[in-house]
C-alpha cells in the first residue's frame, strides 16, 4: 500500500477511534435515547447499526458534546420547532440529517436555532430540498408540492437473447420493462460471440421504448471530424481518442456521442447507427470565455448551475466486504449527497499552478521550473502566492481558492458518475496509485479502476480535460479548497453557494486525491484533510485558483 493510503487510513481510524463513542448492544433503542448510555465501543463491532446510523450518532454525539461545553461555560442554547407538511403526505424529511426525521404531516420539536437543510423525498417523486430558520422558541412551518416523476419503461432485446445486459450507474440492473426516470441511459451488452459493446437511449416522459440490437448482424462505423483538431472522443460514456478519428464495430442502434476540447463549448450529439452503417459526423466547438494572464496562468468561464454534490450510492454496499473495513470511510466523507447551487459563473485555472507559475510569482530559484503542479510545503504557502498574484494583476483580478462546492461543480462538469470520466478510471486518463481495484472492495455495481502503477507527479494537461476545459481535477495532486475541512458538512451545509468558513479550526479540505491515492480517493464527490502531515515533504498537495473580475470605478 502507498503512503497516502496509510496516511488516510490512519487519520480516519484515529478520528473514529476518539470520536465514535458508541451506544451498547440494545438496537431497539432510539439513537436519541442511545446517547445518553455512551460506551467505548469501535464502530464495527456495531453490527445493528448500518453505515449511515453510524454516521448520524457520530453527528449527534459530537453536536451534544459541543452543546453540553456551551451549557458548561454558562451560554445560552436556543432552539425551536418546525412544521412540515406536504402534498401527498406521508414523505419522509432529513433535517440536516443522515437518518430521516419524520414523516409529514410532523412536528420536530428541540432543534438547534440557525439554518436547517430539510430535504424532502417519496418514492415515486421528485426530491426537494430547502433553507430554514429556526428561530428560539418559534414554530418555522414548510410545505413542499410535490412533483411526480414522469417515469417511462424500457424494453431491450438482444438477438440472439442469452446477452447479458446491465445499466451503466443506477439503477444497474435491467429487467425487460424496467421503470426509469426520463432522461439517457447507457447499457452495456456482454456476449460471448460480440464481446462488450455499448448503446446509448433517451427515454422521454411516460414514454414506453422497445429497443432491439442485433448481436449477429454487421456492425457500423462513425467517422468524427471537428474544427478543433485533436478535441476529446467521449462515445456512450468511454473516452474513445482524440478527433479526427473513426470508430469500427458499433452496434446498430442510439449512440451517444460528446466533443470537447479545453476553451472550447462542448457538444453532445444522439447519433443513430444502421446494420452496415458508415456514418461521417462534422463537430463544430465554439469558444468559450477564457483569459490567460501576464504569468502564463489560463482561467475558462465555468458558468452557473445545479447539481448533485456528495457520493451517489448506497454507502452500505461496502460494508459487505471484509477486506478493508476502513475503506467506506471514504464514502461517508461524500454523504449525504445533497442539491448544491453555484448561484454565479467564475473563472477557474485550466490546470493546478506549476512549478514554472510559482517560480514566477514568488521569484524563488528552483531546479524544477517545469510544469509539473507545485506541491506546497506549508498551508502558508498558498496565501502568499495568492497575494503576491493578486500585486501582480494591478487590480484587474482578484485571485482566491475554490470553494469545495465549486470545486466538486468544476469537476464534474455537468456529469453524474463516479469520475468526469464516467464509472471508471483509467492509468491512461488520471494518475493515481491503485494498488487494489474497487471491484474487489465494493462489488459488481462498482467498476472501479484497472491497476495503476504510477509513483509519480506528472505534468499538467498530460491527460486529456473534462468538459469543463479543466486539466487534473481526478489523481496528479490533490488541491486546497477554500473552507475547513469537516466530514459532517454535507450533512447541514447550504444549498446556495455552500462555504465552511463558519469554523475556523483544523486542516482545509482538500480535493481530487493525489499520484499516491487509491482510485476511490480521487472521485469527483472524494474530500480528504490537508493537514500538515500530508502536506509534508510537497508532493501530495497543491492548489488551482479561481479569478473574479475587480469592479471598475
Amino acid at each position: 500500500m502507498s503512503a497516502r493510503f496509510f496516511n488516510k487510513i490512519h487519520f480516519l481510524a484515529l478520528v473514529c477511534f476518539l470520536i465514535i463513542l458508541l451506544v451498547g448492544p440494545s438496537a431497539s433503542k432510539s439513537l436519541a435515547e442511545q446517547v445518553t448510555e455512551v460506551k467505548i465501543i469501535p464502530w464495527y463491532y456495531q453490527p445493528h447499526l448500518n453505515s449511515l446510523e453510524k454516521m448520524e450518532y457520530i453527528y449527534r454525539k459530537i453536536q451534544n458534546d459541543q452543546i453540553q461545553a456551551r451549557k458548561d461555560a454558562g451560554k445560552e442554547i436556543c432552539y425551536g420547532n418546525l412544521k412540515i407538511t406536504s402534498n401527498p403526505p406521508d414523505a419522509k424529511a432529513w433535517i440536516s440529517s443522515y437518518l430521516p426525521q419524520g414523516n409529514t404531516p410532523f412536528i420536530k420539536e428541540q432543534i438547534l436555532c440557525g439554518k436547517q437543510r430539510v430535504t424532502i423525498r417519496k418514492t415515486d417523486y421528485y426530491e426537494q430540498a430547502r433553507m430554514v430558520d429556526i428561530n428560539p422558541n418559534t414554530l418555522s412551518t414548510l410545505h413542499f408540492d410535490l412533483k411526480p416523476i414522469p417515469y417511462a419503461k424500457l424494453f431491450f432485446e438482444t438477438i440472439p437473447s442469452d446477452a447479458k445486459i446491465r445499466i451503466i450507474g443506477p439503477p444497474y440492473d435491467y429487467s425487460p420493462g424496467i421503470k426509469l426516470a426520463p432522461g439517457e441511459y447507457t447499457l452495456e451488452i456482454n456476449h460471448p460471440n460480440c464481446g462488450v459493446k455499448r448503446v446509448c437511449v433517451q427515454l422521454d416522459d411516460h414514454q414506453s421504448r422497445k429497443l432491439v440490437v442485433f448481436l449477429d448482424a454487421s456492425t457500423g462505423s462513425l467517422e468524427i471530424n471537428s474544427n478543433q483538431p485533436d478535441s476529446v472522443v467521449y462515445l456512450d460514456g468511454q473516452e474513445v481518442g482524440l478527433t479526427p478519428m473513426k470508430i469500427n464495430g458499433l452496434l446498430s442502434g442510439p449512440h451517444k456521442l460528446q466533443v470537447w476540447k479545453s476553451l472550447y463549448k462542448p457538444v453532445t450529439r444522439i447519433i443513430n447507427i444502421g446494420i452496415n452503417d458508415a456514418k461521417k459526423i462534422d463537430i463544430d466547438l465554439k469558444q468559450v470565455d477564457y483569459f490567460v494572464n501576464s504569468i502564463g496562468m489560463e482561467f475558462v468561464k465555468i458558468p452557473a448551475g445545479k447539481f448533485m454534490m456528495g457520493f451517489r450510492d448506497n454507502p452500505d454496499i461496502f460494508e459487505k466486504h471484509d477486506n478493508d473495513k476502513n475503506a467506506y470511510m471514504y464514502f461517508m466523507e461524500g454523504h449525504p449527497r445533497h442539491l448544491v447551487e453555484i448561484s454565479k459563473p467564475f473563472y477557474m485555472q485550466t490546470t493546478e499552478v506549476t512549478m514554472r507559475q510559482w517560480d514566477k510569482v514568488m521569484e524563488k530559484q528552483y531546479i524544477r521550473k517545469d510544469d509539473t503542479p507545485y506541491g506546497i510545503h506549508k498551508l502558508e504557502d498558498i496565501a502568499e502566492f495568492i497575494s503576491k498574484l493578486n500585486k501582480f494583476s494591478n487590480g484587474k483580478y482578484r485571485y482566491r481558492l475554490p470553494t469545495e462546492a465549486e470545486w466538486e461543480y468544476a469537476c464534474r462538469a455537468g456529469t453524474t458518475g463516479r469520475f468526469y470520466t464516467g464509472e471508471k478510471i483509467t492509468p491512461e486518463q488520471v494518475a493515481y496509485h491503485a494498488h487494489i481495484t474497487l471491484i474487489n472492495i465494493l462489488g459488481k455495481h462498482f467498476d472501479g479502476a484497472t491497476k495503476s502503477n504510477k509513483q509519480y507527479q506528472v505534468t499538467v494537461k498530460r491527460f486529456s480535460c473534462n468538459p469543463f476545459g479543466l486539466y487534473g481535477m481526478h489523481g496528479n495532486i490533490a488541491e486546497v479548497c477554500d473552507g475547513f475541512y469537516d466530514i459532517f458538512f454535507n450533512v447541514y451545509c447550504s444549498i446556495v453557494d455552500p462555504n465552511n468558513i463558519t469554523k475556523n479550526i483544523g486542516a482545509p479540505a482538500a480535493r481530487g486525491g493525489s499520484w499516491c491515492s487509491l482510485a476511490m480517493g480521487c472521485m469527483s464527490s472524494s474530500r480528504m484533510a490537508a493537514t500538515q502531515d500530508r502536506i509534508g515533504g510537497g508532493a501530495q498537495i497543491g492548489f488551482r485558483l479561481i479569478a473574479e473580475k475587480c469592479d471598475k470605478d
